[in-house]
């Protein structure tokens, strides 16, 4: 008996490696300039300490962003883009063209969304 052979999943790979919306805003960012940790939480709004902290890890340890660490006093660490991570800049500008293009549209189906959540749960 022929085993059917898995078809390929578009997009599931960079998905599962770029799992969630901070990680879009923090490419975003340090693709502007070099960041310290508060200025990075300064651009992300409602984003708590323990979470930008682990997002940052992972995005190291996954070689997408470099941590520099300053021996000075007081501390300083300088987070930036790596190679790797360079090159999802052209993708988070295109995603980021899209939005300003489409900005009225999305905010009417964000309302109805919001509107419909809201019943959902009545």
């Amino acid at each position: 008996m022929l085993q059917k052979q898995a078809k390929p999943k578009p997009l599931k790979k960079i998905l599962l490696f770029l799992n969630n919306r901070y990680k879009f805003e923090i490419i975003y960012n340090l693709s502007l300039q070099k960041m310290r940790f508060g200025e990075i939480k300064i651009n992300l709004e409602n984003i708590t300490q323990q979470l930008l902290t682990k997002q940052l890890k992972e995005m190291e340890k996954d070689s997408l962003i470099v941590r520099k660490k300053y021996n000075q006093f007081p501390k300083k660490v300088e987070y930036s883009l790596s190679v790797l991570g360079r090159t999802l800049v052209p993708l988070i500008v295109s995603m980021n063209k899209w939005e300003k293009t489409n900005v009225k549209k999305i905010n009417i189906i964000v309302k109805k969304r919001l509107l419909n959540s809201i019943f959902d749960y009545y």
